[in-house]
């Protein structure tokens, strides 16, 4: 048995108990029967010291043995539920709209699919001789059947209600004027005030009876679901001698005006205009408050992330994160749970709610740098990043494929309570298991213990306050944050706006919507794993070339995916995607998972004790993202039609490329100068001074002194020899 000195921060020596079989957590009873059962070697205190119990003693307990000694594992698949649970309530509401047009912002409604234009059929002169022929008594020609049949297959519901008003409304006015006309046997009494040429035509013909038949000629360019261009006319009261033949100008219909004409809607309740892929606006000639109000929906949870960052970043260092997150979880689940009272009213209520989401998912970031720094062992720090973070790629795909298919259960009302009730579960699971530190937690022992703090000597922590100034004044940090911006960036187009996108200007139906939103998060996350895997066995090169090899592959690939998508909006039309344009949508994030061994492994060197600090900074980036893709999305989309969305693709991809070249320049694979000392991953030996320890002995903590007093007794101990 060997006894190992552990050289902590607080000045003190702690020596650890080591055995063959892995000790059990808490100590082990004196007796004999006590020891048998707990499966540990006796290890003794040192005589004159006593036996010290940790904060954590008091609530002894165990644990499985598959996770004797892998605590740790247990904390960070409790983080990675945490970190998923919060981002999905923070982006339920982004899928969810699309279950009910009526809640998605005016900004993105749904085009109208564009038909090619029907020719009418040439009126020849037979066609025009048997429309003489079938003429009424009055001299008005009416339309023949095969006229009627023609035009049947065109007409839409919506111009037959529309004929049908204005039929109401021509009868009215024949009628007004039946009964204000003064008449004697059927011919008007000229007035002494009319005209000649009027009191002369009174005489001369006599007065027609109005005319109210709706006349529907067979021209129209456009299929039932496109606006219907007809005429209607009402025939006006003129003497049947006098009316000319129809010409072939006159058969033809007239074309009404732009339907995005509010005057002239088919709907005169309707405040969204009817869009079609041939529709055209004034880029800058835009309604700019009911945008604004549209971008601040979409843009509410990364306003939120920005004002709770500094908040909860206090509160993680100051109180820890076992209370920061369960004041996090509590928030979240009470704003989403109350999303559906509010839901379809007033739109800046739930804009509101969003900002809540959004703050509440703020402190995740620094979460997630706090919790690698104190329970991940040296060489695990990466893996605790990239498990946390796949939790915020994954999120989407879970969260979105069950709320789709309570959608399509018909419980829209449940997906939020349901979204509610697990969160309000978990942070119950949170606060009762989760610790801030490994030495508070009743399940870790010494050997987990020392395994996690070796090579952690920590030796400049006097430097924490200026922590900040030291990460922004590093080029190598801050190119980590730039690439994290092109990370989040293309990361917040998809999480967005992917829903509306598809479902508004592809046309897919709320349930085709949800399987095709969640297959670009399924590839990133595969990609993610992947490459973290392949990061352990790649040392072909050094760190700071493979660092950026690996960054430039994630983004630039990532661009590349960007630009298909822009040009397959430009050369297929959206009801005609095919195979190959379903496959760019759904590969279009996977490269974006290399970047684990990108810029998060870099941040991982550069700053080792004070990754924890970069990683903190990048919840800064994240909601900048979230802020500036709204605004992005609008401005460069006047009218949600492809060939708006081109440029939307192209944008994106040129942020990718110029961020990989940014950090292709000045991303380092090595430790800054002021990180080097801070943590020591060269340190292997875990022991400084082995002490054999008797058998009968108890496990635990064998001895705590003060730097001094070890150094007094080794003196006074050489001295003796």
């Amino acid at each position: 048995m060997l006894k190992p000195i552990y050289e902590d921060d607080r000045a003190f020596i702690v020596d650890f108990a080591y055995s063959k079989s892995a000790p059990v957590p808490g100590f082990c009873a004196s007796d004999e029967d006590s020891e048998a059962d707990s499966g540990c070697e006796g290890v003794a205190f040192l005589e004159g010291s006593k036996p010290s119990k940790r904060p954590s003693d008091a609530m002894k307990g165990g644990i499985c043995c598959c996770f004797v000694n892998h605590t740790r594992s247990l904390i960070l698949l409790l983080s990675f539920v945490v970190v998923a649970t919060l981002f999905a309530n923070t982006v339920l509401l982004n899928f969810a709209i699309v279950s009910n047009s009526q809640l998605i912002p005016r900004h993105f409604v749904a085009v109208t699919k564009q038909q090619p234009s029907v020719q009418p059929p040439v009126a020849s002169e037979s066609i025009r001789a048997q429309r003489s022929a079938n003429a009424s008594e009055d001299g008005v020609p009416v339309p023949s059947d095969e006229d009627i049949d023609v035009n049947d297959e065109l007409v839409t519901q919506k111009l037959i209600e529309e004929v049908t008003e204005a039929n109401k409304k021509f009868e009215e006015k024949a009628k007004q004027d039946r009964s204000e006309a003064d008449e004697d046997e059927g011919h008007p009494v000229p007035s002494v005030e009319d005209p000649i040429e009027k009191a002369l035509a009174a005489i001369t013909y006599p007065t027609q009876k109005p005319n109210t038949r709706l006349i529907l000629l067979t021209k129209a360019t456009t299929a039932p679901s496109a606006t219907v261009n007809a005429t209607i006319s009402e025939t006006e009261t003129t003497p049947a001698p006098s009316k000319p033949e129809a010409s072939d100008k006159d058969l033809e219909a007239t074309e009404l005006p732009d339907s995005t004409d509010k005057s002239l809607r088919l709907d005169s309740r309707a405040t969204i205009p009817t869009i079609t892929e041939g529709s055209e606006v004034a880029f800058f000639e835009r309604r700019w408050l009911e945008e604004l109000q549209d971008w601040a929906f979409y843009a509410a949870p990364g306003i939120g992330i920005l004002l709770g960052h500094p908040v909860g970043a206090i509160f993680v260092r100051s109180i820890g994160c076992h209370k920061a997150v369960f004041a996090a979880l509590l928030l979240s689940a009470a704003s989403v749970g109350v999303v559906p009272f509010v839901l379809g009213r007033d739109q800046l209520v739930v804009t509101i709610l969003r900002v809540l989401q959004g703050f509440a998912f703020a402190p995740t970031f620094a979460f997630i740098g706090q919790n690698a720094a104190a329970w991940a062992a040296l060489k695990e720090q990466l893996w605790f990043i990239a498990t946390c973070i796949a939790g915020i790629i994954l999120a989407p795909a879970i969260s979105w494929s069950i709320t789709n298919e309570l959608i399509a259960s018909g419980y829209v009302n449940g997906a939020f309570y349901g979204h509610s009730v697990f969160t309000f579960i978990l942070s119950a699971v949170w606060i009762i298991f989760y610790r801030n530190t490994p030495q508070t937690h009743r399940w870790v022992n010494g050997l987990e213990l020392n395994k996690v703090h070796t090579g952690k000597a920590q030796n400049n922590r006097l430097a924490d306050r200026n922590s900040t100034s030291l990460v922004f004044r590093s080029m190598a940090c801050v190119a980590v944050l730039l690439a994290g911006f092109g990370y989040f960036f293309a990361f917040a187009v998809i999480t967005i706006f992917l829903p509306t996108y598809a479902h508004t200007v592809l046309h897919l139906t709320p349930y085709s919507t949800g399987a095709f939103v969640v297959t670009p998060f399924l590839f990133m996350a595969f990609a993610h794993w992947i490459s973290y895997g392949i990061n352990k066995y790649s040392n072909c090169c050094g760190l700071t070339t493979k660092v950026r090899i690996f960054n430039t592959l994630a983004l630039g690939l990532t661009a590349i995916g960007f630009l298909g998508l822009a040009i397959s909006a430009a050369l297929h039309h959206f009801d005609e995607y095919s195979g190959f344009n379903n496959f760019i949508h759904a590969v279009v994030l996977l490269p974006l998972g290399f970047a684990i061994n990108g810029f998060f492994q870099s941040a991982v060197i550069v700053g080792r004790y004070y990754t924890q600090y970069i990683v903190t900074h990048l919840q800064v980036i994240f909601g900048l993202a979230f802020v500036i893709v709204p605004v992005f999305v609008v401005f460069w989309t006047p009218l949600n039609v492809l060939r708006y969305w081109r440029f939307v693709f192209l944008g994106t991809a040129a942020i990718l490329i110029i961020v990989a070249i940014t950090f292709a320049v000045f991303g380092r694979g090595q430790p800054s100068n002021w990180a080097e000392n801070s943590w020591d991953p060269t340190a292997t030996h875990r022991m400084l001074q082995p002490i054999p320890i008797g058998r009968n002995a108890e496990c635990g903590i064998i001895e705590m002194r003060t730097i001094d007093d070890h150094l007094k007794s080794s003196l006074s101990a050489t001295a003796e020899y």
